[in-house]
């Protein structure tokens, strides 16, 4: 029988330090495998968490350090690589949670091939030294490239698993599905996934095509850029506010990008608003 490979834990920490309890869908940052394939931030639910744990690891903030693990055990910033953990406690048992998520990759591949990513990301059941066995996406290094790209990279993952299955065929049938989903009476509408359908998915499932198309365009290829926390203020052009971390988890989402409320370093809301006026509705090709 083939041995599945090991993630180990954080290295002297204290998992349950995050203000999201363990749950049945829960994400973290995993190291490359040259340092032990080591899990190297905590868990959390939060796909917009997960953003701030990114930019963390970029600057060395100490503000979430805590968050973080050592700083010789950085998040692989050259490949996506994100474990998925399930606790089986939801309606949806482990074999389903796992069927579904593998449906979540192929969604994931259908964009990566629209955005000429440079590969395709992959599942992987893995053995964990805490939860046992889990799940390991290894995907490419696209998604690690702005907040708004893990946001929408997380985004498509969950709805796939809680709200799936998605007609992965084409991009036509999947967003099909999408607006089967949000004319849909009968699906889930309860906590997290009718949000996920009715203001993420409702706002932007025509603008997921733009992001992952346009990516380059929007992002520069210095991820320190893409990151930034620093605006302007609107009422005093001179003066910049420091967000929060919090505040940038917030605003480097898809909903934000789909307002233009994201405010971020780049003019990443107008561009892409200039991009969605162009190109969307899309055209069948």
């Amino acid at each position: 029988m083939k041995q599945l490979p090991t993630v180990k834990c954080r290295k002297n920490r204290i998992e349950n330090k995050t203000n999201y309890k363990f749950r049945n869908f829960n994400m973290a940052w995993v190291s490359d495998p040259v340092l032990e394939r080591r899990q190297a931030t905590g868990v959390t639910f939060c796909r917009e968490e997960l953003c701030t744990y990114v930019r963390a690891s970029i600057y060395g903030d100490s503000y979430y350090s805590y968050l973080l693990n050592d700083k010789d055990l950085p998040i692989d910033m050259n490949r996506t690589r994100l474990l998925i953990l399930n606790d089986g406690t939801d309606r949806l048992k482990k074999q389903q949670f796992k069927e579904n998520l593998f449906n979540g990759k192929a969604l994931l591949n259908v964009y990566e091939k629209i955005g000429n990513f440079s590969n395709l990301s992959k599942i992987s059941t893995i053995n964990h030294e805490n939860y046992g066995k889990q799940w390991l996406i290894t995907g490419p290094k696209e998604w690690m490239k702005s907040g708004q790209l893990i946001s929408a990279m997380t985004f498509l993952l969950r709805l796939a698993t809680f709200n799936g299955p998605i007609d992965t065929s084409s991009l036509k049938t999947v967003e099909t599905s999408f607006k089967k989903l949000l004319d849909n009476k009968n699906r889930i509408n309860y906590s997290i996934y009718g949000i996920d359908i009715d203001q993420s998915l409702r706002c932007f499932w025509d603008k997921i095509w733009v992001l992952v198309k346009f990516q380059n365009e929007l992002f520069s290829n210095n991820y320190e850029e893409n990151y930034k926390v620093s605006l302007i203020d609107d009422k005093d052009p001179l003066k910049k506010i420091y967000l929060s971390h919090n505040t940038f988890g917030k605003n480097c989402g898809i909903r934000n990008l789909a307002k233009k409320t994201s405010k971020l370093s780049g003019d990443i809301d107008e561009k892409f608003a200039k991009l969605c006026e162009k190109y969307l509705p899309r055209i069948e090709t």
